[in-house]
């Protein structure tokens, strides 16, 4: 099952590194405006729910988690984009700001995963990101293989600045947020209970440090977009610099876009 937040403020003044500190209305007030939850929304269905439509094994689910204080249209907007992407194997959580994103995680455990399976799979993406066409397929074939709760990371990963002149890079560094997975086994009562999703292993690059790791490299695993209103440019990669031409075919191959230079420039916020 996959877990997404959407402007998911909380009471928590930790969740937005741009904004630590600073009031839970007062960060209302600055990610939803008009302008900012279009831009999310476009985002959302053009890069996250394109790559997830597109996925070769398509039997998985997606919780979206989300606040209580989303406005309403955003709101309407995003479950009917779910719908018709992936129809009712998606859905939305909305949590009061008082819930921790815990609580949050459970409730879509409880809708999402069956409560028979002896084994499952939990992964994490923004909602700006996008997955590999085959990230599913090679996740679900590590599940059957697997024989203890461990944590699966992909590299490496594309990055794109999202501008007038878009910019790429390859990133091979393990853990990132996006894409990262957990192999939940019920039969690890203790494991399961203290991580209770990918979201409740503490700062992704540190993952390994609680569970077992295995690294997938296996072509671009995922695509991580960083433009002005998101924090994904702190620590993005040095390394892989890739050419315009490059950018826009891996975008192609192994992401399923058929217009990767149409998309980023519809996205350039003016």
């Amino acid at each position: 099952m996959g877990l997404v937040r959407f402007c998911m403020v909380q009471d928590n003044p930790r969740g937005f590194p741009t904004l630590v500190g600073v009031p839970r209305p007062e960060r209302e007030a600055r990610l939803f405006t008009r302008a900012n939850l279009d831009h999310r929304l476009r985002m959302f269905g053009n890069v996250l729910l394109h790559t997830l439509k597109r996925q070769t094994d398509r039997d998985f689910s997606l919780a979206v988690l989300t606040t209580t204080n989303l406005p309403s249209w955003a709101l309407n907007q995003l479950s009917d984009m779910l719908d018709e992407a992936l129809g009712t194997r998606a859905f939305v959580i909305s949590a009061p700001p008082s819930a921790i994103l815990r609580q949050a995680c459970r409730a879509a455990l409880r809708r999402g995963i069956d409560a028979a399976a002896d084994r499952f799979v939990t992964f994490r993406i923004d909602d700006d990101d996008g997955l590999n066409v085959e990230y599913i397929a090679k996740l679900r074939n590590q599940l059957n293989k697997s024989m203890q709760t461990e944590v699966v990371t992909f590299v490496p990963g594309l990055e794109c600045v999202v501008q007038v002149e878009p910019a790429f890079r390859r990133d091979p560094r393990p853990f990132s947020g996006a894409g990262l997975a957990a192999i939940h086994h019920r039969d690890d009562a203790d494991g399961t209970e203290r991580f209770l999703s990918v979201y409740q292993l503490g700062p992704h690059r540190k993952v390994s440090e609680h569970l077992p790791p295995v690294v997938i490299d296996d072509g671009l695993g995922f695509l991580r977009l960083i433009h002005g209103s998101n924090v994904s440019g702190v620590g993005m990669s040095r390394h892989g610099h890739l050419y315009l031409w490059e950018g826009y075919a891996s975008m192609s191959k192994a992401f399923g876009f058929e217009d990767p230079k149409g998309l980023l420039a519809s996205l350039v916020q003016t």
